[in-house]
């Protein structure tokens, strides 16, 4: 189920690109979110589940920075929707500050041997209970860091719709059509990507009864691997939007 996920996501970034590539290649902005958000809520589930030991040292935290690029390539990918070509300026590179700041903050625990994360997370599975706090870092916290990041990415989702709605206010009748279509668009993909997360975090709480903050038991997914179906809503949504992905003019 994991890979069947990851097989979806590679098959829908492939169609978006052939049909959206020769008209704005601005694309490659939303196939770098889809691709980002995709690990950040395979890594969620692999941390909250039994198995994987060798995989998860793999993805958590070391793709922290990915996910803080997340809601920049979001917001660049509207504009270049709304300019009819891709768009790359030097506010670019100040949006993407906050990923190098983790980048760097992360160092230490790239640095960290494999082996004794393999052997943390093997633990992890005979003791129930997983804390970011236990990796070094160069500044923040870890915990904090993962947590940061909803709060940034979230910010770009009110950014992005503040931007398309001052847009849609002040723009002519046909490019008013174009961003209520936008917005549509951005609305359903950010509903496809909040509900499995609110679904997931609920089922978390209700099976965790022992928590410490954002420390979850990690009893909580024992033996339910059909939550896995959940990593599939993302990439097969997108085959309920056929006009988006392969881009029909409406």
């Amino acid at each position: 189920m994991l890979f069947t996920s990851v097989v979806l996501v590679i098959l829908i970034s492939i169609i978006l690109l052939i049909h959206h590539w020769s008209q704005n290649k601005g694309i490659v902005y939303l196939v770098m979110s889809i691709i980002f958000l995709s690990l950040r809520q395979i890594t969620f589930l692999l941390v909250n589940s039994e198995g994987h030991n060798a995989l998860v040292p793999i993805l958590h935290i070391h793709i922290d920075f990915l996910n803080l690029l997340i809601g920049p390539c979001m917001l660049y990918y509207i504009k270049s929707l709304v300019q009819g070509k891709i768009v790359v300026d030097k506010y670019l590179l100040i949006h993407a500050i906050p990923a190098l700041l983790a980048l760097i903050n992360t160092l230490p625990y790239y640095s960290y041997p494999f082996e004794n994360k393999v052997a943390y997370f093997t633990r992890v599975q005979e003791i129930l209970v997983f804390n970011s706090n236990n990796f070094p870092y160069l500044i923040l916290s870890l915990k904090y860091q993962g947590m940061g990041i909803f709060v940034f990415n979230f910010s770009y989702v009110l950014v992005c719709i503040a931007y398309l709605v001052r847009l849609k206010k002040n723009s002519r009748t046909y490019l008013k059509k174009k961003l209520s279509v936008i917005l549509q668009r951005i609305l359903a993909f950010i509903l496809i990507v909040s509900i499995p997360y609110l679904i997931m975090m609920i089922y978390i709480l209700v099976n965790s009864p022992q928590t410490d903050g954002f420390i979850f038991k990690q009893s909580a997914f024992k033996g339910d691997g059909y939550l896995f179906f959940i990593t599939l809503l993302l990439p097969l949504s997108f085959f309920l939007m056929p006009s988006w992905l392969y881009n029909y003019q409406e």
